[in-house]
Formats: C-alpha cells, sequence, structure tokens
C-alpha cells in the first residue's frame, strides 16, 4: 500500500490518510492528510533519496502509527515505525540484503506476544521466505515456503494456537496460484487451496455475517479480473466473483455493517484504460463501481477510511496525474457516491 486510512491526527472527528510521498529531493516522507479538508495534518521523514517504499500498513492500537517496508538500491531491506503527527521514528528494523522484500504485514499483539512486522520476501534460488521482527529487533518468526510469493495477510486465529495466523499468496512450481494459511509457532500449514493458473494479483482476509474468517483472492483473467472467497482452514470454495477490470491491481477489504458480512474492493483499469474502483457482496449478488476517477490518470492503491462515511467506512483511491502529482478520490463503497477529493502536490 501506498495510502491507508489513519485515526483522527488533528482532533476535528474525522479520521486521516496517511500518505508515502517522495520530496523534490528525493527523500522519503509519510504525510498524513484530513479527509474532510485535504489539510496536513502531519510528516515525518523515514529515509534517503537512496530508498524506496515497498508498503506502507497501520500499527495496530495506534492512532496514527504507521510501518513503511523500505528498500535500498543495494537490496537492504528495513520496516521503518514512525508517527506523522509526532513526527518520529521508533525504530528501523533490518531485514537483510540477500532476499528480495515482496510485502509486510502487521501481525497485531495478543495478551502474550507484541505486535509483529512480518515481511514476504523472495527468496534469492527460488521460493518464498516469510521473515518477522518484534518492534525492538527480536527475530519472532522465519519461515521457507516453495512459492513464488505474492501477498502476505494476518488472519484471525484458527485454533491452532493462541494469538493471530497469517495467509500467504503465491505461486507453485506448476503455475498454480496458492493460499497457505499457517501459524507462526507451528511448523504444519492449517490449510492451503489452490485457484487455478489465472495470474494472482492480491490477497485479502475478511468475514463473513457470522465474523468467521475468509480469504478473497484477486486473480486477472482474459478481460475480467476473478474474485474468489473461500474458507480458509478446508480451502473450501465459497463464492466466484467476476468484476470488469482488464488490469487489476489492488484488493482491500470493506468492514460489513452490523448483521452483515465485509465486502471487497478491487481496484485496476477497465478495458478503455480508464482506472475504475468496484465494490462487491461477498456472494457476489450486489456489485458497485466507484464515482469516476481521472481517465488520464494512472490507478496506484486502494485504501479503506474507517469511522467515515454514512455507513462508518469509505474508500479512497490513489491516482497519479505525472511526476509529482496525484489525486485521493473518497467515496462511499455502498452507494457510489463521492465524499471528496485531495490533490497532493
Amino acid at each position: 500500500s501506498m495510502v491507508i486510512g489513519v485515526g483522527d491526527a488533528n482532533g476535528n472527528g474525522s479520521p486521516d490518510l496517511a500518505v508515502a510521498v517522495r520530496t523534490p529531493s528525493g527523500r522519503l516522507r509519510i504525510k498524513t492528510r484530513d479527509v474532510v479538508t485535504g489539510e496536513v495534518t502531519g510528516g515525518v521523514r523515514i529515509a534517503s533519496a537512496a530508498w524506496e517504499v515497498l508498503d506502507l500498513q497501520r500499527v495496530p492500537g495506534t492512532a496514527t502509527g504507521v510501518a513503511a517496508l523500505i528498500q535500498r538500491g543495494n537490496g537492504a531491506t528495513r520496516v521503518v515505525l514512525a508517527d506523522p503527527v509526532t513526527r518520529t521514528r521508533t525504530a528501523a528494523l533490518r531485514f537483510g540484503a540477500r532476499h528480495a522484500p515482496v510485502a509486510l504485514a502487521v501481525v497485531p499483539a495478543t495478551d502474550d506476544t507484541p505486535t509483529q512486522f512480518a515481511v514476504l520476501q523472495e527468496r534469492r534460488n527460488g521460493g518464498t521466505r516469510v521473515m518477522a521482527r518484534f518492534a525492538d529487533g527480536t527475530l519472532s518468526i522465519r519461515r521457507g515456503f516453495p512459492l513464488s510469493p505474492i501477498d502476505l495477510e494476518p488472519i484471525d486465529d484458527l485454533g491452532s494456537a493462541p494469538g493471530p495466523d497469517l495467509a500467504l499468496l503465491g505461486i507453485d512450481d506448476n503455475g498454480i496460484v496458492t493460499t497457505v494459511v499457517f501459524d507462526p509457532s507451528h511448523r504444519r500449514p492449517i490449510g492451503s487451496m489452490a485457484f487455478g493458473s489465472d495470474p494472482g494479483v492480491d490477497l485479502a482476509t475478511l468475514h463473513d455475517e457470522t465474523g468467521a474468517p475468509l480469504l478473497a483472492v484477486l486473480q486477472q483473467g482474459n478481460g475480467d479480473a476473478l474474485i474468489s472467497l473461500a474458507e480458509p482452514a478446508s480451502g473450501a470454495l465459497l463464492h466466484s466473483i467476476v468484476v470488469p477490470l482488464a488490469d487489476a491491481l489492488d484488493l482491500e477489504t470493506v468492514p460489513g455493517t452490523a448483521g452483515r458480512g465485509d465486502s471487497v474492493a478491487a481496484l485496476g483499469t477497465t478495458s478503455d484504460g480508464s482506472p475504475a474502483v468496484f465494490t462487491a457482496e461477498p456472494d457476489g449478488s450486489r456489485i458497485t463501481v466507484g464515482p469516476p476517477l481521472d481517465a488520464a490518470s494512472s490507478p496506484i492503491d486502494l485504501a479503506v477510511v474507517g469511522g467515515y462515511g454514512p455507513n462508518g467506512s469509505a474508500l479512497a483511491a490513489l491516482t497519479g496525474l505525472g511526476r509529482f502529482e496525484a489525486g485521493i478520490t473518497i467515496w462511499d463503497p455502498s452507494s457510489g457516491e463521492p465524499l471528496g477529493t485531495i490533490r497532493i502536490t
């Protein structure tokens, strides 16, 4: 992610967005902006011009804390923990330079285990490695899998041992998109599932109407994108949803309202090259298209903004308008009604 929803940074009652930006001098910064006014409410430098941001995640248990996965030209990988509102960097966790970083997953703390910052890596000689550290730098997880990595997400505890589990999306040696759900403290996976050979794009975790966890896998088909929902432990396929995206980029979970399961939202471009977002009910019974995005822009990322909008959650699409200019469009995912725009320069 390059944009994420965070808490209220300036105390005006509305949440903020945290965005990874590069200054004219090339330095990397995280800035927060109010979703209503677009006002800059905070900012912190996280790295010099020699580094690149690969992923941005919110730190659970904090209002505006963020974790940024960054990589240097020589391959060095770090996870920087920072708060744009207090303008502080609290840690820079090292993950070496041997294996290529792909994604960052933040595993929430439990009564017994602090928050963990897990990096999905592509091993130099093939395969996947998941490596995690606590905020003090202590190594907590190091696991390998025979898959080419795509994404990594935390998922609710599935009962094998106390604490959250992890879901991995990758490609096996036969070119089949595959998920593996595992408990970080156990060697044996909890469950796995094959999703066919259409290219894998992204992974999301969500809940059904009973609160049970589900997996959602985004794949790119021939002219359309496919979102598959599955039960994580058994691997049972529950629903398949087709959305008209010719080039899918991102998949996010939209929290459901009372008595309803979560929805999923996919960002990409349609067949005419226009950026678009489609939000789907988990059973595929209803698909809502977001407001028109600037046809001349390029889609970059999609974020969920909690505590905003008529149903308690909004979507925000980050699109690029030029080398040093971008825009964020915010809307209600259930109706597609726009709630505002922010121009970033």
